[in-house]
């Protein structure tokens, strides 16, 4: 259900405001940032609120492995946002931390792959080889381990999504598209690129709805498909649509993109006086893994707006959905609930919203300009 804006009721009230303005009575909404350092500024509030609130000396307090490392991806965005001038060696203090609690595989093929993801992320930011070593090790398993052809169904192939078989999704799927694929562009390997292209040819013909570019959330072991509606999901097979087009250089792979992107923009948002916005619903609609899912929607959406910035329709929900989060859906104590549209007193706030938002505002900071403090030293 979507949130509409309230107009003035008559024209009466109409020209009353704008006589307000215009004679200085009422100001301009100060909600709205405007500039690149008003966006790095409140990017620095949401991440550091996330880790003064949320680590607990070892570890993220009460959270699972794969919403930890959407945490310490949100860190290595902060180190690159800020030109390495902040957070910079919180990149090794998570690594080691996931390494010494749970170490690098686990029950769930999805979680390996935002892992490798972010273990990626590491590696680019830092230079540190066995950021990349880690990340080809886990991706090994996926590779070995996750495809199957026996199930489900009259559609056989895919990834599973756990190692009990229960179902086939596209947080694996999709997920396993882009880590691949980024793995040969940076190892020229190529068993990475032909398994990840074989996971998307799949992906895509049996779970991408044609008409709608609805993408499925996952198939059960019957063959049944579950269209459950996510940002998770439209956003996956958004970034692996692009990672098909960079690598093979086809213009329909990134058709695919758009065509998705366009299912997310008008079925999973919002409207708000800021704009569109991303939405899953409310803490009462969207709980457990549900707090992260923009995280991975906003993320692959800028990189979609960033393949193509004249399309100002994305602009506008990337725009609208950190202003929103900021004005909206953050209470007193910077701490921001899941729901970006608020409001934030009835909503849940946790580390999984914080970081999430925290991510989209460190994006949306990057692409506006540099990070306005260039006297501090790197690291």
């Amino acid at each position: 259900m979507q949130r509409l804006l309230l107009k003035p009721k008559t024209a009466f009230n109409y020209i009353w405001v704008l006589a307000l303005f215009l004679l200085g009575i009422l100001q301009p909404n100060l909600g709205y940032a405007q500039t690149a350092a008003d966006y790095h500024k409140r990017a620095d509030v949401l991440l550091e609120n996330y880790l003064l609130k949320y680590w607990d000396g070892n570890y993220i307090r009460n959270t699972g492995e794969w919403t930890y490392i959407h945490g310490m991806d949100a860190v290595i965005d902060g180190a690159e946002r800020t030109g390495k001038q902040k957070y910079y060696g919180l990149i090794e203090t998570f690594y080691e931390a996931q390494d010494r609690r749970h170490g690098w595989l686990n029950d769930y093929y999805d979680d390996e792959n935002w892992f490798v993801l972010t273990l990626i992320h590491a590696y680019d930011v830092t230079g540190e080889k066995k950021y990349l070593d880690k990340a080809e090790e886990v991706y090994n398993d996926i590779m070995g381990n996750a495809w199957d052809n026996s199930c489900c169904g009259e559609t056989t192939g895919g990834l599973w999504w756990n190692k009990a078989k229960t179902q086939k999704a596209t947080a694996a799927n999709a997920g396993a598209v882009i880590s691949g694929l980024q793995l040969f562009k940076r190892t020229k390997n190529k068993a990475y690129r032909d398994f990840a292209t074989k996971v998307y040819d799949f992906w895509w013909e049996n779970m991408v709805d044609k008409t709608t570019y609805q993408v499925c959330d996952h198939m059960n072991t019957d063959g049944t498909k579950v269209w459950w509606k996510f940002t998770y999901n439209e956003g996956l097979m958004i970034g692996a649509s692009l990672e098909m087009y960079n690598v093979h250089e086809k213009v329909s792979y990134l058709f695919n993109a758009r065509n998705i992107a366009d299912f997310m923009v008008s079925n999973e948002t919002v409207a708000t006086a800021y704009g569109p916005v991303l939405s899953d619903g409310n803490s009462s609609q969207c709980s457990g893994d549900c707090w992260q899912f923009k995280a991975p929607g906003y993320k692959y959406l800028m990189q979609l707006y960033l393949k193509d910035r004249k399309k100002n329709v994305y602009l506008s929900v990337l725009k609208g959905s950190v202003d929103a989060l900021w004005n909206l859906a953050r209470n007193s104590e910077n701490s921001v609930g899941v729901d970006w549209t608020g409001p934030t007193s009835s909503d849940a706030c946790n580390d999984r919203t914080q970081n999430a938002a925290a991510l989209a505002m460190s994006l949306f900071a990057k692409q506006s300009g540099p990070y306005p403090a260039p006297d501090v030293p790197e690291g």
